[in-house]
């Protein structure tokens, strides 16, 4: 029974954002809610059907900050600094906007994030706080990044 809830929620997730926000191509307007890392954020999606809508997992596309858990305490620093970068950014936008959106694992959205015009993966990049995603699909993302 609980595999089959799960199979359908899925279903309906997949049909709600893929009719309301349009995987890959449109524009998805989001209320930030909190921040987990430096690429991961939770955001309130009214467009969403009622089990999908709060406080969904938003990952930043194409890059890569490092890990709160990490294996150094320098690493710990560097992602604590990510983290609020990213946090003091979503909190005080007045617009959130997702852009080229897939699914990803953890049952989280992959997106490029614009936050009040600026894209928040770009940023994280251009101040080093992030690591680019080499693959075919990012290739001149944020071409002033390093």
């Amino acid at each position: 029974m609980k595999l089959q809830v799960i199979i359908i929620s899925l279903f309906i997730f997949s049909n709600a954002f893929a009719g309301r926000c349009g995987l890959k191509t449109s524009v998805c307007s989001v209320k930030y809610h909190s921040t987990y890392d430096g690429d991961t954020f939770y955001a309130n999606v009214s467009k969403f059907h009622h089990l999908f809508k709060e406080r969904l997992g938003i990952r930043l596309k194409y890059i890569n900050t490092p890990e709160l858990r990490g294996s150094s305490p320098a690493e710990k620093i560097r992602a604590k600094e990510a983290k609020m970068f990213t946090l003091q950014k979503l909190e005080k936008a007045k617009r959130i906007n997702l852009y080229d959106c897939v699914r990803g694992k953890y049952f989280r959205l992959v997106c490029r994030v614009i936050a009040d015009g600026e894209d928040i993966g770009c940023s994280l990049l251009k101040k080093g706080m992030a690591k680019r995603y080499l693959d075919k699909n990012n290739i001149g993302y944020c071409k002033l990044a390093k």
